[in-house]
This record gives structure tokens, sequence and C-alpha cells, in this order.
């Protein structure tokens, strides 16, 4: 039983795909031949796979499951495959359980974002929307530089926050381990987000869980479960909804935020995985049988 949940594709020898996102998608190809929607390398390597995936790879038969109902859609407009929705899992080492240990320390006017350093990301709005919001409200990127892209976006996000006279309120916590995301979200009071048409988002369910309030882009996977409220189309929104949820944080409203995160525990993302792993294999049991 081969069991997939990297290549974001969908090979005649698996049996199971778990795909965070399709790697046959709007954002990079056409749904009809020719494929390609620019020449970048990466699109014209792959362009024999992409020819393979859409004329020769049979998805019948096979279990497919997305990260979110937005994948979910982007499978079967792509591929015209219907995906099962199994959301991803949050460790249950992330949660805080009650109100008292979310009061047990007075949290300070920070937003955090945790994110890879890539243009993708769209990380370069955060300078624009602290500028935006007040002189005592500070923020921290924190992220992992791995490679020369990355190595090149972290140092213009630098750049850009001391062109704008930031450097004071907005700090940079570069291959920051384990520990230290705990405890730095342990003492912010708002999470932001500032991708795009996310996939899931798991770094907002782990914020969530750890009492942050998410502040997000309204679109993509992240709609299925941040409050609507708590949704934003453009800077100027996105720094509008930092300040207000800076000044009406409460261990109350955080323990909200926990709850929705919970649908996200491991213990659900298991008990799930098995109800469709095992009608699959009922499923597939019969049709041999007929």
């Amino acid at each position: 039983m081969w069991v997939d949940v990297y290549s974001r594709r969908i090979f005649p020898w698996t049996n199971v795909a778990y795909i965070h996102f399709p790697f046959s998608n709007h954002f990079d190809y056409r749904k009809k031949f020719p494929y390609l929607k620019s020449r970048r390398l990466i699109q014209v390597c792959a362009a024999p796979y992409v020819v393979f995936e859409r004329n020769f790879v049979d998805g019948n038969g096979k279990l497919k499951l997305a990260n979110s109902r937005y994948t979910a859609g982007e499978i079967e407009n792509f591929l015209g495959l219907k995906a099962e929705v199994l959301y991803p899992p949050v460790s249950s080492a992330n949660f805080i359980s009650n109100v008292q240990d979310l009061a047990e320390k007075e949290r300070e006017n920070l937003v955090v974002t945790i994110s890879r350093f890539r243009s993708s990301k769209k990380l370069e709005k955060i300078p624009y929307i602290a500028s935006l919001t007040g002189s005592n409200t500070h923020f921290v990127i924190i992220g992992r530089i791995y490679d020369n892209i990355t190595l090149n976006t972290f140092l213009s996000l630098q750049r850009l926050t001391k062109k704008l006279n930031l450097t004071d309120r907005v700090k940079f916590l570069p291959e920051a381990s384990r520990l230290e995301v705990k405890k730095t979200l342990k003492i912010a009071k708002v999470y932001l987000h500032t991708s795009v048409g996310e996939h899931f988002g798991i770094s907002i369910a782990e914020a969530m869980a750890m009492g942050c309030i998410p502040i997000v882009h309204d679109s993509g996977g992240p709609r299925e479960f941040v409050p609507e409220e708590l949704r934003y189309k453009s800077i100027n929104g996105a720094a509008e909804k930092i300040t207000k949820e800076i000044n009406v944080w409460s261990p109350q409203k955080a323990l909200k935020m926990v709850k929705i995160a919970e649908k996200f525990k491991e213990e659900n993302f298991c008990n799930n995985f098995i109800r469709f792993f095992n009608r699959y294999i009922e499923e597939t049991s019969i049709k041999r049988e007929t």
C-alpha cells in the first residue's frame, strides 16, 4: 500500500495521495494544451509530467485526500477528480487548554508572522501594514533561510523595513528554534498571515491554538476556519483589524480561537484518515469481488 503525502501528484503506483495543492493548478498551467502559462524553468521541466498526468494517469480507484475544500476544488477543476477533505493535524503540544493558562502572563502588543522567506508569501506587506498601526504595536517575522532565494527575500525585507524607519518595531527571527517560536506565540496577541490563496495555513491554526487572534487574507483555505471579521482584503484593512484586535484581546476571545483550532487536533486527523481509508478498502474490495 503506497501513501504519498509529499509530491502533490497522483502517480500510477500510488494508492493514497494526500495533496496539499495539486501540481497542475491554475496559477501555473492551462487547462488545455498547450499547458504552460509561462516559460519559467520549473514549468518547462515539468511539462512532460503534466502531459502524462492529463492524458495517462487514471485517478479512479485511488483515495484522493485534500488539505482543504479550496484544494479539493482545484483538484476537481484541473484533474476532474473528487477528493475527500482531510485537514492537516496540529500537534497537541501546541494547545493552550484553558482561560487560566491564557491569563497567566500579560500579553504584549505583538504581531507574529511565521513563513518561509519567499516572494510568493507576500511578506513585503508587513512593513507597510506596520507603518499604518500605532507606534506601540510591534511585529516579528519568523522564517527559515535555506537558499539564495530565501536569503535575498530576507535581505530585501530588512532593506524595506529600514527604508520605512521601522527597525525598532519590525524584528526578524531567522532560523528560530521550535521553542523560540512557541515562546513568541505565547506572548503575542495577533498572528498575521500575508499569503494570498493559501492552500490551508497550518501556521495559522497553530497560532490560534496558542491563543493568538489570526488576521488573514480573505482567500483560499483559511476562509474555511478563520471568522469573517478577521479576514482582510487590503493592507489598510489588515492594519485596521490588527489595531482593533490588539486593543480588544482577552483570554476569553483567545479561548474561542483555541476552540476553533481544536478541530485540527492530531486525534481528529487520525480518526478521519482511518474513516476514509477503511471506506476506501471496503469499496476497492467490493469492486474486486464483482
